[in-house]
C-alpha cells in the first residue's frame, strides 16, 4: 500500500510541475502576429464620426450626391486603387473595374438590398453594429454590400472588382479588412 501511495504523489508531482513548464513553454513560442492593417492609413471622415483602414496606396474622396430627384441626399465615401484618376462620383466610380465605397443615407430612400436583387450570404458586426452581407447571386461572389444603421444613418459599404481572379480576390480582402477595422466613434 506504501508503494502504491508514493506512485499516486509521484505521478501528481510530474503532473504538477508539467503544467506550468507546457505554460511557460508556450508563451515563449507564440509571437503575436502584425495586424494585417498594420501599414494601412486610417481615414477620418469630417462629416460623419467613423474611421476606417486604407489599403496602401489606394485614395480616398468623399461626395454630397443626389438620389431619385432629391437633392444631397446620400454621401459617398470612395476608395479607388492606385493609379486611378477618376474624380470621386459616383457615376464614374460605378464604371471602375474595382472600387469600394460607403454610402451613407442622409435623406434618401432606405438601401434596399429587395430592390438591386441582393441574396443575403452572412450576419456579422461592424463597428458593434449588426449587419447583413449581400452579393448579386451564387454566380457574383466580386461585388458584396453589407448594411448597418448608425444613429439612425443607413451605411451600405460596397465593393465591386471585376479585375483578374487574383486582383478580385485581393480587394475582396482588402473589403472585409475595411470593415473590420471600421470604427463609427458616436462623437
Amino acid at each position: 500500500m506504501r508503494t502504491h501511495l508514493s506512485n499516486s504523489r509521484k505521478r501528481l508531482v510530474v503532473v504538477a510541475l508539467s503544467v506550468p513548464l507546457l505554460l511557460i513553454a508556450a508563451c515563449g513560442q507564440a509571437a503575436p502576429s502584425r495586424s494585417a492593417t498594420a501599414d494601412w492609413a486610417v481615414y477620418h471622415d469630417t462629416r460623419f464620426p467613423f474611421q476606417m483602414p486604407v489599403p496602401p496606396g489606394w485614395r480616398v474622396g468623399a461626395v454630397i450626391g443626389d438620389s431619385g430627384g432629391v437633392d444631397n441626399c446620400e454621401y459617398f465615401v470612395d476608395v479607388v486603387p492606385p493609379g486611378t484618376d477618376a474624380p470621386y462620383a459616383m457615376p464614374i466610380i460605378m464604371r471602375l473595374p474595382e472600387m469600394m465605397w460607403i454610402r451613407v443615407n442622409m435623406k434618401c430612400a432606405p438601401f434596399s438590398p429587395e430592390d438591386d436583387h441582393l441574396v443575403s450570404v452572412e450576419r456579422l458586426t461592424i463597428s458593434e453594429a449588426p449587419a447583413v452581407l449581400y452579393n448579386q447571386g451564387q454566380d457574383d461572389h466580386n461585388s458584396l454590400t453589407a448594411v448597418a444603421v448608425f444613429d439612425n444613418h443607413q451605411f451600405a459599404f460596397t465593393v465591386g472588382s471585376y479585375v483578374s481572379a487574383k486582383g478580385a480576390q485581393q480587394d475582396l480582402k482588402y473589403f472585409r479588412e475595411m470593415l473590420t477595422g471600421f470604427q463609427y466613434t458616436h462623437q
